[in-house]
């Protein structure tokens, strides 16, 4: 009966020290200039019982207000689909996020029909949406994280 105790303990710290699905750099609020290098980090979901996957990372010009079918869901950048070591999910990550990102320039144009707007000043929201698994579900589960950003300024070139 000893072990009871312990197992309980155990379990106490490894909440403690649990994957928070959260974004932990760049801090909310961090004005970020475009083409400017900025510090990124997310602590996964993965934690004792909990498995990570993959994660993309987006900058959104405004939240999304529902996550339904729609011609203009959100307005932004894709930075890319990563992964991170965790054991059993991911043993060894193959695709892990850079450590630093580069705001793009949104006022610059896309090519084709896309033409880029300027902007000053722009409360932007970066956001990562994760896959893990925990215990028995019809899929994977999904996180969203955010933290709201300032984009300081664009001008045309």
């Amino acid at each position: 009966m000893l072990f009871l105790p312990i197992f309980a303990i155990l379990a106490f710290i490894t909440s403690v020290l649990a994957g928070s699905g959260s974004i932990t750099k760049p801090a909310k609020g961090t004005s970020i200039m475009p083409g400017q290098s900025f510090a990124f980090h997310y602590d996964g979901m993965a934690e004792y019982s909990v498995s990570g996957y993959n994660y993309s990372v987006w900058l959104f010009t405004s939240l999304p207000f529902a996550f339904l079918p729609s011609q203009s869901f959100g307005a932004g950048h894709f930075f890319g689909r990563y992964n991170y070591a965790n054991y059993p999910g991911v043993p060894y990550a193959t695709n892990p996020a850079p450590a630093n990102f580069t705001m793009p320039d949104l006022s610059q144009s896309y090519g084709g029909f896309g033409q880029g707007q300027d902007a000053s000043g722009a409360t932007v929201y970066l956001a990562v949406i994760e896959e893990y698994a925990a215990g028995s579900t019809f899929g994977l589960q999904m996180n969203l994280a955010t933290t709201q950003l300032m984009y300081n300024g664009t001008q045309h070139h």
